[in-house]
This record gives C-alpha cells, structure tokens and sequence, in this order.
C-alpha cells in the first residue's frame, strides 16, 4: 500500500497547470486559468484549474480532484498506474508521444499489411467466413506470421518478440505453434503491445487459439483484450468471452467492450474494473461453458454490489455468442438483448431456480451470503429476496437481532400447535433468567391458549396476541408453512434449547 505521505508529496511535487497545459489549450483569465473540459463536449471553457491549491474543477460536470484525480480521469488508469506514470515524470512526453513511431508497431503494422494483401485461400476464406472487414482488420491490427521477422537486428525488439511468444525464447527463431493461425495482437491501457492471440484458421484444429506465455508484461487474469480502444468510449464495459466478440460488436458501432482472454473472470479483472467503471454488463456464450461462467462471475461479484451502479447479465440464446449473435441479427437486436439484461441479484435468483421453499432453499441462501463480509450487502439481498418471493425471509435467516428467541418460538406455535407436546415446561421455569425478558410473557399467554384449545383458530388469535407478537413477524407463518416438517421441528427444538438455558447475557 502507498504511504499517505507519498500521495501528499507527489501532489506538491508536480504541477497541475503544467500537466493539463501539456494536453490542452490553456487561457488565463486574471489570475485563474480556464480550458474546455476533457470529460464532457462543451463550447465555452469551464475547466477551472487552481494553481495555488493544485486542484481543478468543471463548472459543467463538475468533476473535480488533484493531480492523481485528472490523470486516473483523463487515462481512464487505476490509482495506481497514475501514481506510476506521474512519478516517474512519463506526463508529459508521454501524451506527446506517437505511439506509431515504436519499433514493435511497425512490426504489427507490417504482419497487418501482409494479411490485408494476402491471397493465400485458406486465409481469405476464414476472413470472409467470420465476415471480418478490412477497417476492423486494420484498426485491431489483425495479422500473419512471416519468417521476414527473424531477420530483425535489434537485440531488444527479438526479446521482447520472444517474451509475447512470437520468437522461440531459446533459438530466438519463429515460433512455428503460431503458424496457420491469425494473429492478435493484445494492447494495455497506453496502447502498448503486450502479448498476442493466435486463432486457428482450420475450425477442426486444435487448440483453436493459443495465447502468449505469462510474464512479467502479460497476465491472463489481469488483462483484457481490447480495454486501450474501448477506454475512452464510457465508463460503462460490455464483458464478453472472445477477441471476434470484441471486434465484430466495433465493427456494429459497439465500443465499449472488453474480453477476457480465454480464461475465467477473476477478482483481479474485478478490481481492474472498479478503479474506472461504474457499470458491467456480462453477455457471456450462450454455450453450456458460457452459462457457467456467468454462474461463477455472478457469485464472485456479489460481495462487490456497492462498488458498482449496475451489475447485469445479459443472457444469450442457446449456442449463440456475441460475434454470431449481431452478424446474424444485426446491431439493433443486440441492443435489444442488452436492454433485457438481467439485473445482478434478478440474475442469481433465476439460475437458483427459487421456486419453492424448503430445506435446499435455506441450504442455497446460506451458501450465497457465506463468502459475503459486508453486513450492508448481506442485509439487502435479504430484503430484496424477501420482496422477490413475498416473504419475511429477513426474520429468519441471519436475524439475530429481529426478533427474541420466545418472539420466535410464538410464530412456530401459531402454525403448527402439536409443536406444545415438545416443550417441557419444568427446565423452562427452572431457569430464572427468563422472567427478565418481556416476550416470556407472550409465549407463556400463547403456550396456555393453544393447551387449553388446540382447535385454536388463527384468526381468533390474531384478536388477543396479534399486537404483542408484533406484525412484522407474522410473515413467518406463511415461510414456516412451506417448510419441511423435520427442518420445522428441528429449528423449532433448537429454539426451546436456547429458551432452557437463557440468560442476561
């Protein structure tokens, strides 16, 4: 963790006015300096920046914050990788910098060239089978091995090629894994190349695609692929499985897509997205693979409800993905399909299949909220199940504080009377401490009504203790009432266990 004090420093060390005056066009005014603000369109500058308390301020969207703020906004960065590029002074050149000037690009840039002006058949023929255009193969710098790369001189530019697995790292000659596939290139946040995707271009050839090797400049579980052209499209992300999800949904106008790279969505894609977005939408395969994942990452971003303004699940028809889904029905139903995503908890409701109450049901609600240490969370997806299926759900599970432990024996009472014959009265008097708690009283009235009258009715019960047992409680009856009769008696038993040996304390 960074010290307190290295944040306050770097803030003092580093000009705010230099920096934004290296990106835009700054005007003083008297003794303020204005420019237009980088984050939303406006025709009158509003950008206020504050040389003297090294903050700034938009007057139209108010955003506002230091110099750690402006580039974790303006590069779309973690917290962290703006404390990187400002300490080690990368400000300024670096947004100077053609990035089309780097070696590795025009390395890119030449295996794009050789794709877009091959003939070779089987190439094409995959090219036109997933209806890929040339400005979708240009923009993602789609591309094909060629042993021209071998003849590089620059010793630095072959490491680099053999750490993302072009090159083999031993003979620092082609590697042939890479052969008959296309090539992908994956870029991070600065648009710096990274590693690469090979995809197969026969469908019967296995592995359908191989990515680079992990290392110190590319991890799996930390990446996704095309995050440098989405991140400054919104702060909303699409999350989908593959590299064609991605570039066909920008070849429909979609920009604001990630994919994660053939592997499972983990917590660190997880906090990757917290320290810049606000919204996730997951519209994962509709493949038995596809529907898993969704399940697993619906699980896994639970804990994390209030981090975000929205969590959804898109769920897509059966055998279809992203890729073959808009090729085939266009970019409009897509949206349409976005627009019915499923909200996060909606999502995990609907794949439990909560339809009835009984003994599993518990066993799966508990197996949801035991990974979840956030009390704020746990207790609102208790109400909101409770709401979902109409129950007081909340009363009983995690309800320490709800109701007394002779509140609760009540509700078991009211609904199922023949629970009298398992209360032996003498252990219950034996013990002193009871008499200190109020609800005694109301259990004991209860507990004399239903000896006296088994034929009780409830609704002639509601008349005499209704009011003491306390409306909010009632509910219950209607959950009690779907309950197994072995996990009723058995919760029930427990209750008059905790009754028998109650105390002050």
């Amino acid at each position: 963790m960074i010290q307190k004090t290295k944040i306050e420093n770097i803030i003092k060390k580093y000009d705010i006015l230099k920096l934004i005056s290296s990106i835009l066009e700054v005007k003083k005014s008297g003794n303020s300096f204005f420019t237009r603000c980088p984050f939303h369109e406006e025709k009158t500058a509003s950008f206020y920046i504050s040389k003297k308390s090294q903050r700034y301020y938009c007057f139209g969207c108010h955003r506002a914050g230091n110099i750690i703020n402006f580039i974790m906004e303006y590069k779309k960065c973690s917290f962290l990788s703006a404390i990187e590029i400002i300490s080690k002074e990368k400000i300024n050149n670096k947004y100077n910098k053609n990035i089309k000037d780097e070696p590795v690009y025009k390395i890119f840039n030449y295996l794009n060239g050789i794709l877009i002006k091959t003939t070779e058949n089987n190439i094409t023929k995959f090219i036109k089978n997933r209806k890929l255009n040339e400005e979708s193969i240009t923009k993602f710098k789609l591309g094909i091995i060629s042993y021209h790369i071998e003849k590089i001189k620059n010793k630095n530019i072959k490491i680099f090629l053999s750490k993302i697995g072009i090159l083999d790292r031993n003979t620092l000659k082609l590697n042939k894994v890479f052969k008959n596939r296309l090539i992908i290139p994956i870029r991070n946040m600065k648009g710096e190349y990274i590693g690469i995707g090979g995809r197969t271009i026969f469908n019967d050839f296995k592995p359908k695609y191989i990515n680079s090797p992990e290392s110190d400049i590319f991890s799996k579980k930390k990446i996704f692929y095309g995050i440098y052209e989405a991140k400054k499209n919104t702060n909303s992300f699409i999350i989908v499985e593959g590299y064609f999800d991605v570039i066909k949904l920008h070849q429909f106008g979609i920009k604001n897509v990630l994919a994660i790279l053939g592997t499972a969505f983990s917590k660190d894609h997880l906090m990757f997205l917290k320290s810049f977005c606000k919204k996730i939408i997951f519209c994962f395969d509709g493949d038995k693979a596809g529907k898993l994942a969704s399940i697993k990452t619906a699980f896994m971003c639970l804990p994390f409800l209030f981090e975000f303004e929205i969590i959804k699940f898109v769920i897509m028809p059966q055998n279809y993905d992203p890729d073959s889904f808009i090729t085939l029905n266009g970019k409009d139903k897509f949206l349409l399909l976005l627009d019915k995503s499923i909200f996060l908890i909606d999502f995990i409701f609907l794949i439990m299949n909560i339809k009835t109450l009984n003994s599993y049901f518990f066993f799966k609600i508990n197996k949801i909220l035991e990974n979840v240490e956030n009390m704020l969370v746990k207790n609102f997806v208790i109400n909101y199940l409770s709401n979902y299926l109409y129950f007081g759900l909340n009363k009983i599970i995690y309800n320490k504080n709800v109701a007394s432990i002779f509140i609760k024996a009540c509700i078991y009472l009211i609904k199922k009377k023949y629970l009298i014959y398992k209360i032996n009265f003498d252990k219950i008097f034996c013990n002193k401490y009871i008499f200190f708690n109020k609800d005694i009283r109301i259990f004991l009235d209860l507990c004399f009504l239903i000896k006296n009258n088994l034929n009780l009715n409830f609704s002639n019960l509601n008349k005499r203790l209704i009011n003491k047992i306390k409306l909010k409680c009632v509910n219950i009856i209607l959950l009690i009432n779907k309950m197994p009769i072995d996990m009723l008696e058995n919760e029930f038993l427990s209750i008059l266990k905790k009754i028998e040996s109650y105390n002050l304390k």
